[in-house]
């Protein structure tokens, strides 16, 4: 890791951005880091291709690890994204919604409004949430919202057919890649997040995500592993009550 570098490009909602992201954000190792770049006042997608032409343009750093600032993160996020030495790679993390689900997503599954939507992979999340080790260790930190597992499991990282920017570590040859515009427009009708995973896959950069990189999401309060949990173990019920 001696050779790598890292910027962080935060996407800003304006003045009253959340100050729980910016106190997360003070307290994780940044020895890996370098600049940060800062993007206020843009809609979503602007915001992104500002972040995306500073990094090339301004700086000579490796990595980019983009961030929302309603993200949560830990202490160890970017050293253990870093250690993983893959082209893109993001955190699990979960919907600013109810239910709250796991940002993880498979294959195209349709159109809407025209544009490429995709099926989130609930059974992968769920499934990995049952092994003994795992449980363990989210039923002991289940008042953080953030946090990084310590168990080496062999399924922690997860291929995924679109990432957001929540929070996501892009390599500088990945970004160099898929070249301007990088995303479309704010006004195009395509989320900008999907959009970026279908040109990186065009130009043979894989998705992952690593199941034990937790990274919140602010709403009223920061959504946890144990909000989609205890949504999922309602749900199975429901499920067996239906039968």
């Amino acid at each position: 890791m001696a050779d790598k570098s890292v910027a962080i490009g935060v996407r800003l909602r304006g003045p009253l951005s959340y100050g729980r992201f910016w106190i997360s954000l003070i307290n994780m190792d940044k020895r890996k880091a370098g600049n940060l770049i800062p993007a206020e006042g843009y809609g979503a997608a602007e915001a992104a291709r500002f972040i995306f032409r500073k990094f090339l343009n301004e700086t000579q750093d490796t990595h980019l690890l983009m961030l929302d600032d309603d993200a949560v993160v830990s202490e160890q996020t970017l050293n253990r994204l870093l250690s993983r030495d893959l082209p893109v790679v993001g955190s699990l993390t979960w919907t600013n919604g109810m239910p709250p689900l796991p940002t993880i997503w498979r294959g195209f599954s349709g159109a809407e409004n025209g544009h490429p939507s995709f099926w989130v992979r609930q059974d992968d999340v769920a499934k990995w949430f049952e092994d003994p080790r795992v449980e363990t260790e989210l039923r002991k930190s289940q008042e953080l919202s953030a946090f990084t597992l310590t168990c080496e499991d062999r399924d922690l990282l997860s291929r995924t057919d679109a990432i957001g920017f929540h929070c996501v570590l892009i390599q500088r040859d990945v970004l160099a890649a898929v070249g301007e515009p990088f995303v479309q427009a704010d006004d195009s009708g395509v989320r900008e997040d999907f959009d970026f995973s279908q040109r990186c896959a065009r130009v043979g950069a894989d998705l992952y995500v690593d199941k034990s990189v937790i990274v919140g999401h602010i709403r009223a309060h920061a959504i946890r592993p144990i909000d989609y949990y205890a949504w999922a173990f309602w749900l199975q019920n429901q499920a067996k009550e239906i039968k």
